[in-house]
């Protein structure tokens, strides 16, 4: 089994190489495309659920369409290459976990652009739920540096060679809940707690699965004013409403700064898009009440293949100056409004 993972490995990696360097079959770029839309299947579940219920087609067509600007290069270098070419490793499994980072920060960036057009309750509700998670001390996740499962803090035995707990059952936790939604924190809480007495279940729970439940439930069992009540940053309107405008001045501020260390030279493509998104989550946690997590982890959580070691050496002091650049445009910004 191990050889046969490794022989995989390698030849995705090998296809991979040949699409940098433009000698890329049709044969191999499908087997690319099909790859990725796999590798979003399973890591973005909930949220190609969710979006596939709402515009009534399925999960894989869903993913395919996703993914198809990835692979797209009318205008210029696909989003695939500008991500891969900078510099591409030669450890296979590097350039592996490369290619599903930027397949999964493409699709993530994808889903967001069209939920801020057509379904914002649902940006909303996946910010929310990730800024829970992060903070709250009565909750675990792992893996610790990519974590996608959840559950109790206080648990000391995971029930792994059970059956995960599936979509349906966590809706039915949810509605047996009837109308527990006083807060989103204290909601996942106790659907963790109720979990966890199943006998029958593993005692953990794919983030994945609990959003696409809780949005599934959010839409069905309340009017969206007061889901969308559950999921606000403040229970203040008008702090809220100057919150979400000085973040919005503080990336845009930002982001014209990473465009100029483009121009120079000073950061890849790669990079430059990671620190994009890093910062846009720190100052989204910054604003709901301070960093969650050290700027390491920020930006390591967009580039999954980040040593401590690289970021010492090369990234940190950039890295910070930044992360403090975005916190002052947002406090300044905040000032204005109010002074």
């Amino acid at each position: 089994m191990k050889n046969n993972a490794s022989g995989f490995i390698s030849e995705v990696a090998a296809a991979i190489r040949q699409y940098c360097s433009g000698t890329c079959t049709r044969l191999q770029e499908n087997r690319l495309v099909n790859l990725a839309a796999s590798i979003i299947q399973n890591k973005l579940w909930g949220r190609l659920h969710a979006a596939a219920r709402e515009q009534e087609t399925s999960i894989e067509n869903l993913a395919i369409s996703i993914i198809g600007p990835l692979f797209s290069s009318m205008g210029g270098d696909s989003q695939l290459l500008k991500g891969l070419r900078d510099a591409i490793p030669d450890s296979d499994i590097t350039l592996f976990l490369r290619f599903q980072s930027v397949v999964i920060r493409t699709a993530s960036q994808e889903l967001f652009h069209r939920w801020s057009e057509n379904d914002a309750l649902s940006a909303r509700l996946w910010r929310s739920l990730h800024r829970i998670v992060k903070k709250d001390h009565r909750i675990a996740t792992f893996p610790i540096d990519n974590p996608e499962w959840i559950s109790l803090a206080s648990v000391n035995n995971l029930r792994k060679d059970l059956p995960p707990v599936n979509h349906d059952e966590i809706v039915k936790i949810i509605c047996g809940r009837g109308q527990d939604w006083r807060s989103l924190s204290e909601l996942i809480v106790n659907i963790l707690a109720d979990v966890e007495k199943s006998p029958d279940t593993q005692n953990t729970v794919r983030i994945e699965m609990l959003f696409s439940a809780l949005r599934e439930t959010m839409r069905e069992s309340k009017a969206n004013e007061i889901a969308n009540e559950i999921v606000s940053n403040n229970n203040d309107p008008i702090l809220s409403l100057a919150s979400n405008r000085a973040i919005k001045q503080a990336i845009q501020k930002s982001q014209v700064r990473l465009l100029k260390y483009r121009s120079q030279g000073k950061l890849t493509n790669d990079m430059i898009e990671a620190f994009r998104m890093a910062l846009t989550d720190l100052i989204e946690d910054s604003a709901d009440g301070g960093p969650a997590q050290s700027y390491f982890e920020y930006l390591r959580s967009h580039k999954l293949e980040l040593t401590i070691e690289e970021y010492r050496q090369i990234l940190k002091t950039r890295f910070e100056y930044m992360a403090e650049l975005i916190q002052r445009d947002f406090l300044d910004e905040m000032k204005r409004q109010f002074l």
